[in-house]
């Protein structure tokens, strides 16, 4: 027997379609519920409760609601601020930096800087911003580098310095003479020199009319001449090469006179070479002299063998 067409709960809880042989696509909306009305009729003698008081939070002296959770709005998180060790740090290697550059002071300007890498280097592993510490750390390394190059420049300039005036003192320059010639003293001029000649040590060279003071070499004097001899150039060498040659002739006689090389002498040498104005006058001579560099010296030297 056939079921007839209608609406049937298809197992699913919806009332879907039955064309009378098999199930369609048509499912019926679901039917709205309404439960049957009840009413409350109270039993005698029923008081209804007071209306509710207020939230126990409302109440005077209670605490309000609870919070919502997280930090209060009022509370600010405070950025960590510049550590006092970072400026100290920075100062000391501005000073450092500063000092570097004064040849006189650069060591210590060194010294200072070293300080300032080491407070750098403390400022930035402690809390606190960090740039203080690294621009100390910058100016300390570079500033270590100038007073390496103003300590080395100073050092070379020093030496050859030293080198120059001891070169000097080798060989001097004509300077004016005092105005009084010492006992038994003779002025002659210059080119009346001999060899075994003293010249007083007040003097010492030349005075301004190029005359020279001379005195008994068995009294205390300066110099004793040793050597001479005249250029063989025709033209002037120039300064440079006339004083290389004058010495070098000086230094290979000195042995010969004094007995020892001059190497190995304690005593020093100077002498007298042509200039260009001399030069063209007809100077071509050269003079040597001996001294002690330490004392005035009574008697020759010839010979001393030191």
């Amino acid at each position: 027997m056939s079921i007839p067409a209608g609406w049937y709960d298809d197992g699913s809880g919806h009332q879907r379609w039955w064309d009378g042989t098999r199930w369609t696509e048509h499912v019926a909306p679901p039917q709205p519920f309404n439960p049957p009305a009840q009413t409350f009729t109270p039993p005698s003698g029923f008081t209804p409760p007071s209306p509710a008081g207020p939230p126990p939070w409302a109440m005077s002296g209670a605490y309000g609601p609870p919070a919502a959770s997280g930090h209060p709005l009022s509370a600010s998180a405070t950025a960590p601020g510049v550590s006092p060790l970072g400026w100290v740090a920075l100062a000391a290697s501005v000073v450092g930096a500063v000092l570097a550059f004064v040849p006189l002071l650069a060591a210590f300007g060194a010294l200072v800087l070293v300080a300032g890498i080491v407070l750098s280097i403390v400022a930035l592993v402690r809390p606190g911003v960090k740039w203080p510490g690294i621009t100390g750390l910058i100016v300390s390394v570079l500033g270590l580098v100038v007073a390496g190059i103003v300590l080395v420049v100073s050092f070379v300039g020093a030496t050859l310095t030293g080198i120059s005036e001891g070169m000097s003192r080798d060989w001097p320059g004509p300077v004016d003479s005092s105005s009084s010639a010492p006992v038994d003293a003779q002025t002659v001029e210059w080119w009346e020199v001999e060899v075994g000649d003293c010249l007083a040590s007040d003097q010492p060279y030349y005075d301004e009319n190029g005359r020279v003071v001379l005195v008994p070499c068995d009294t205390p004097h300066g110099e004793e001449v040793y050597y001479e001899y005249d250029m063989i150039q025709q033209e002037f060498p120039g300064d440079g090469d006339t004083e290389a040659e004058a010495e070098a002739a000086c230094r290979s006689a000195f042995a010969d006179f004094v007995g020892v090389p001059y190497e190995e002498s304690a005593l020093s040498l100077s002498g007298y070479w042509p200039s260009q104005e001399s030069w063209d006058s007809g100077d071509r001579m050269v003079q040597c002299t001996v001294y002690d560099g330490w004392s005035e010296v009574t008697g020759t030297l010839a010979g001393a063998a030191r």
